[in-house]
């Protein structure tokens, strides 16, 4: 059989459809929790299902030496650089950084912003920021940054690249060494033309992000120390031990923020739930009942 070099079309319409399959088992998988285990279990642990999913997807196909779904329908093979097979060591390291890792970093730059918001935190990266608040401020402005927008923006770039020369979809099949080939000869110049028009405008609008980013931090000037406000340490202690609320997603004592429909979370969770569950018309379904509430609904609680 005669394989060919796989054209960027092929890629990105096997990966969405691998991304649909996975969005349908997580939504089983996550029917399948409520359902048995009750809605307070699946509150408690839907943060991780879709890590769970692409976990179970993989398995069942890559890590099994079989194509996904989506390489099945566009009739894709793994290779390595010299066109041959995957190997179970490539695959496997595919999938650990495919599944795990946006998961994980996710996690572990939550918990840096944490540690440096608490106010326990003498020093940071060899700074001290018990008696500097604005220290304290620039690195949770920093790991804010890395976090909403220096991953995606590294994740932009990265698609921008496969846009212009076509081989590597995601990061972590470029760090596993997986390329693809085709079944099919298929020479689309049209769409070729277009991918790389995007990949323009993706490293345009990438570079233009990046620029603003260097501009501002650039033109920004610390406010006189007099003008800062004043936030001893014991207050800040007295604040977080006497915060009642438990947000019922992240676990966490937190100031409450609430849904139309009256559920209470932390205001992190609930609007980063709000975005990433929105559907066409901005609405997102309310982790606990389900009902719809849109991201402008959701109102902070003060002194609860």
């Amino acid at each position: 059989m005669q394989w060919y070099s796989a054209e960027r079309a092929e890629i990105v319409r096997a990966e969405r459809r691998d991304e649909e399959h996975v969005e349908s088992l997580e939504e089983e998988i996550s029917n399948v929790i409520k359902s048995v285990f009750g809605t307070n279990v699946w509150r408690r642990y839907y943060k991780h299902l879709h890590a769970i999913s692409e976990i179970c997807y993989y398995f069942l196909t890559t890590l099994s030496g079989k194509q996904t779904l989506g390489e099945e329908y566009l009739g894709l093979v793994q290779v390595d650089g010299n066109r041959s097979a995957a190997s179970l060591s490539r695959r496997f390291f595919f999938v650990v950084l495919h599944s795990l890792s946006p998961y994980l970093l996710e996690t572990h730059l939550k918990n840096l912003e944490n540690t440096v918001a608490h106010p326990s935190t003498s020093k940071f990266l060899g700074v001290r920021v018990d008696n500097n608040e604005a220290a304290r401020e620039s690195f949770k402005q920093m790991l804010k940054w890395i976090r909403l927008t220096g991953v995606p923006l590294a994740t932009v770039i990265h698609l921008a690249v496969f846009y212009l020369n076509g081989t590597f979809y995601n990061i972590s099949k470029r760090l596993a060494g997986i390329e693809y080939l085709s079944m099919r000869p298929q020479t689309n110049i049209e769409a070729s033309k277009l991918y790389k028009f995007l990949g323009y405008v993706s490293t345009i609008q990438s570079f233009v992000t990046i620029a603003t980013v260097l501009y501002s931090l650039a033109t920004s000037k610390p406010a006189p120390e007099e003008d800062r406000p004043r936030t001893s340490s014991k207050s800040r202690e007295t604040f977080f031990s006497t915060s009642k609320f438990k947000c019922p997603i992240c676990l966490e004592s937190s100031p409450p923020a609430t849904t139309p429909c009256g559920h209470l979370f932390c205001w992190k969770c609930i609007i980063e739930h709000a975005h990433n569950g929105a559907d066409s018309e901005g609405l997102s379904p309310c982790p606990q009942c389900r009902s719809m509430f849109h991201p402008n609904r959701v109102v902070p609680l003060i002194n609860l």
